[in-house]
């Protein structure tokens, strides 16, 4: 049942992705006779401009994910939990029991696990993440607050829910996903600012006395001149059409990475579920739901969509949220009632 289920999810998504590209690439048509009619920009170098966006991009997405455990790291203040070291507390040494249980009844292999790096951040709020480009060189991390207050199966689910991501590559899928976007964003932009051209050309032929700074429209600029783009790319008089264009592209990117987000929460909770149970998972998410504390709103959105929870993000609970609201997490773990795996219940013998 389950491998139907997943087989019917990944049609779902392979037609969605379809029908985007199939509307884009007629989008991209249209708007291509209209520019190749006013001579604006010639076929070759429309290739090479994609092709040189797309390399910047995908580049600097790839860059960022190498570096995301040490920036994460250095950000959140992480302490490093050595196995080896006797000075560890007693809290600490439990925690790294934890994590290695529970990475080897989640399948991870023994060279992975010697890669994986466990760590604390000083914190108040109940909280943890996980990120790394790949499970050998992935980080788990817990908040202070949540080693001192949590009991072993609240911590065990939580580690559970971490490993959950680190072991489906969660942190490069977003990563790789939000460049490939965002590569598109700045190209289509660009496009536009092409078509934008294009139009106003085409008008000036049709009335020969219209002023080339026409009400409601910008100045020209450089669209490689933003930091957000790369440079090198040709100067295009800009003006409504691809000031808004931008804008719209840019926030279709986040509403996509949003979403992706949320379904990799889901089923991070259900990987803990597999292991630990569902009922674990429920009263970890429980007391993360009633706890609060300082600090969350200063932190950025790249660090929020890592943690286990992120109440501003919650309380959008719309298109933009990088979290299901707990309610809902908790009720797809209560229909999927999954109890511990015989490897964890080995486990605590």
């Amino acid at each position: 049942m389950g491998r139907i289920k997943s087989w019917i999810e990944t049609f779902f998504i392979l037609a969605a992705v379809n029908l985007l590209i199939a509307g884009t690439v007629l989008l991209a048509v249209d708007m291509l006779n209209v520019i190749y009619k006013q001579g604006v920009v010639q076929p070759g170098h429309l290739v090479k401009t994609f092709i040189a966006i797309m390399v910047w991009g995908m580049t600097g997405a790839v860059r960022s994910l190498l570096a995301s455990r040490r920036a994460v790291m250095r950000k959140m203040r992480v302490r490093i939990l050595d196995p080896s070291n006797p000075s560890l507390t007693s809290q600490e040494a439990k925690l790294v029991k934890i994590v290695h249980n529970q990475a080897r009844c989640a399948g991870l292999s023994e060279q992975d696990m010697r890669g994986l790096l466990i760590g604390v951040f000083p914190s108040r709020v109940f909280n943890a993440f996980a990120t790394g480009a790949t499970p050998s060189t992935s980080l788990v991390a817990l908040s202070s607050a949540m080693l001192e207050r949590f009991d072993e199966s609240k911590i065990s689910a939580v580690v559970g829910h971490e490993l959950g991501h680190v072991i489906s590559g969660d942190t490069a899928r977003v990563v790789m996903t939000q460049g490939l976007l965002d590569s598109f964003a700045i190209f289509f932009s660009w496009l536009f600012s092409l078509l934008d051209a294009a139009l106003s050309k085409e008008k000036k032929e049709v009335n020969p006395g219209t002023s080339d700074q026409s009400p409601g429209r910008d100045k020209p600029s450089d669209p490689g001149s933003g930091s957000n783009r790369p440079k090198g790319l040709p100067e295009i008089e800009t003006g409504q059409i691809t000031l808004w264009s931008e804008k719209l592209l840019f926030f279709l990117a986040m509403v996509l990475v949003a979403a992706l987000s949320r379904w990799r929460e889901y089923k991070a909770d259900l990987a803990s579920a597999r292991v630990n149970g569902s009922q674990a998972m429920i009263d970890a998410l429980e007391a993360l739901r009633k706890s609060s504390g300082p600090g969350l709103t200063r932190q950025n959105r790249g660090i929020r969509m890592l943690q286990i929870r992120s109440p501003i993000e919650e309380i959008l609970s719309g298109i933009l949220s990088t979290h299901p609201s707990i309610p809902e997490r908790v009720k797809r773990l209560r229909e999927a009632n999954l109890k511990p795996s015989k490897c964890i219940l080995d486990s605590k013998e």
